[in-house]
């Protein structure tokens, strides 16, 4: 059965796992969230611990949702391009993964 999933759909996904990590920071340390979004960058308001929580709660909420295992880092660190720089690029990258299992 295909897995019908629409852009925004992602994108509020990968927003919620960031609202996740902004209910653990400090009011000061709040990320601002958007399209723009630096997630794997040099400005970045993700340190490495954070990005590891952002991902990894970002993999088990797309295995819940289509019954699929997601490995988004294993996949990512292997291409030459960051797919990880931002919450656009990282929504490009999530539903070419989900349009690659419906074929």
């Amino acid at each position: 059965m295909p897995i019908m999933v629409k852009r925004q759909q992602i994108r509020d996904l990968i927003w919620e796992c960031l609202e996740g990590l902004n209910r653990e920071r400090a009011p000061d340390k709040q990320i601002e969230i958007s399209e723009d979004t630096l997630l794997l960058a040099d400005d970045s308001s993700l340190d490495s611990l954070a990005f590891v929580a952002f991902s990894t709660d970002l993999e088990d909420r797309l295995a819940s949702w289509t019954g699929k295992d997601f490995t988004l880092m294993a996949t990512a660190l292997s291409s030459d391009q960051n797919h990880f720089h931002s919450v656009e690029t990282l929504t490009d990258y999530v539903e070419l993964l989900l349009q690659e299992l419906n074929q």
